[in-house]
């Protein structure tokens, strides 16, 4: 009966804090490559304009490509580290939740055993 119900709540509940926490290392993951393409494209960039420098006007069209390419991935930058908060908070309030139900089930479980044994008072 109800300690069946519990026991598949967690159950469920276990499963999605699994997946939830799969989402999560995806999102970090992507974060991670995303940073690392953006730190290479902001050296590309600093060599460009040193090398602009000494180069004729005609060499300005790279370094504005590779400008507008830094603002695309500065805005994937800034969602990827949207969706890997979301996701990390998300697992934290699985993980919570989760501890909550088994805590509640641990304690009805105990509760019907001293019921059954005929320990706890009326």
């Amino acid at each position: 009966g109800v300690l069946h119900a519990m026991a598949d709540e967690v159950r469920q509940l276990r499963e999605e804090l699994e997946l939830a926490r799969h989402g999560q290392a995806r999102a970090q993951d992507k974060l991670r490559l995303l940073q690392a393409t953006h730190t290479q494209l902001k050296q590309q960039l600093a060599a460009q304009k040193r090398a602009g420098e000494s180069k004729p006007p005609d060499h300005g069209s790279e370094e504005v490509t590779l400008k507008k390419h830094n603002v695309m991935l500065e805005a994937r930058l800034q969602d990827a580290q949207q969706r890997a908060t979301l996701a990390e908070t998300r697992s934290e309030q699985l993980g919570n939740q989760l501890a909550q139900r088994t805590s509640e089930s641990e304690l009805a479980a105990s509760r019907i055993q001293e019921l059954q044994h005929g320990l706890a008072p009326a």
